[in-house]
């Protein structure tokens, strides 16, 4: 059982663990709009500066639509430990079982995460910071899909 053997993990790892990966996540985005720019180089212009090298929208797109189903892959098939929470020394555990948690509840997961801080910051940090008033440092991601993140 999760709450026997298990310690969470509290609010400052998975801070870092987030910054971790949001980092090892920037990199390839950073990478493939920088190459798709370099694409599109042309020499610059004297009398008309403005129409100088720009990334066209259409390849912007591409490199990012990519990009996202890499992030969506990424938390996916690295359920129980990303990049971050490896570092760190955490995992995600199902909050009954503290067993593995399956693909799919890790893709909902995310999603939630994501539909929480897309419209504003604001609702995606008071769901995080159920880590502070819960037993099990259980955030409100983690009370809607039954996991916990534990030390490993």
């Amino acid at each position: 059982m999760v709450g026997a053997v298990a310690e969470p993990a509290g609010l400052g790892r998975r801070v870092g663990a987030f910054a971790i990966d949001a980092t090892a996540l920037a990199i390839p985005l950073f990478l493939g709009v920088g190459l798709a720019s370099l694409s599109q180089a042309r020499p610059p212009r004297i009398l008309q500066p403005a129409a100088s090298a720009t990334v066209s929208g259409a390849l912007t797109g591409v490199v990012v639509g990519l990009w996202a189903v890499g992030v969506l892959c990424y938390f996916a098939l690295l359920r129980r430990q990303t990049l971050g929470y490896l570092a760190l020394g955490i995992r995600l555990a199902d909050a009954r079982s503290g067993g593995d948690v399956g693909r799919w509840r890790a893709l909902a997961r995310f999603l939630i995460r994501i539909a929480l801080y897309l419209p504003f910051v604001v609702p995606g940090l008071v769901a995080d910071l159920f880590t502070i008033w819960t037993r099990r440092r259980q955030n409100l991601i983690d009370l809607i899909c039954r996991t916990v993140v534990v030390r490993t």
